[in-house]
């Protein structure tokens, strides 16, 4: 069974950011990029609970979960998200190298 997939705003922010900034530099990359993070959506939605626990989830009162997902040029980059019933919420896109979630 599929969940359905929600992306909150600031998810959806930062995938934008990191498409325009991927578009400038590589239309194609871009598109790989984009590829590559919905086959990862594709698979949370297809068995969320396969996925660990995101290292936020012992700050947060949701219960936080994590995948990673790879670019063709081996960047790695990971979905943070909850399961809410029969939903998966998209909370945050993390790029390479970023901290981990404060707020």
């Amino acid at each position: 069974m599929n969940f359905a997939v929600i992306y909150m705003p600031r998810a959806i922010q930062k995938m934008q950011g990191i498409a325009d900034w991927l578009i400038e530099r590589s239309p194609a990359g871009a598109e790989a990029w984009n590829d590559a993070l919905l086959i990862a959506v594709q698979k949370i939605a297809s068995d969320p609970y396969q996925y660990g626990f995101a290292p936020e989830n012992n700050f947060e009162s949701l219960e936080l979960r994590q995948a990673f997902f790879r670019t063709q040029r081996g960047k790695r980059y990971r979905i943070v998200f909850t399961i809410e019933g029969l939903k998966i919420v998209i909370l945050y896109i993390r790029g390479p190298g970023q901290d981990l979630i404060t707020n």
